[in-house]
């Protein structure tokens, strides 16, 4: 796993994440998560590896459910 190209995706979900401007918006931040997450999520991982991963993913979900109590 090329790590600088899975925080480079994080950092651009998260950006993504964080400049929603409404609602419609929400469901392909959550695709885009769930994409993240197939691609780089390997049954080959390291429990450290799959521990981080695991914090990432829970990070951006995060993310997603503080943005959609802003439009609630």
């Amino acid at each position: 796993m090329n790590l600088s190209q899975v925080e480079s995706e994080f950092i651009k979900i998260k950006k993504c994440i964080k400049s929603v401007t409404h609602a419609g918006q929400i469901p392909s931040c959550e695709n885009l998560v769930s994409l993240f997450q197939k691609k780089h999520f390997e049954d080959e991982m390291d429990n450290v590896d799959e521990m981080s991963m695991e914090s990432e993913i829970k990070t951006l979900e995060k993310l997603i459910e503080d943005t959609k109590e802003k439009f609630l």
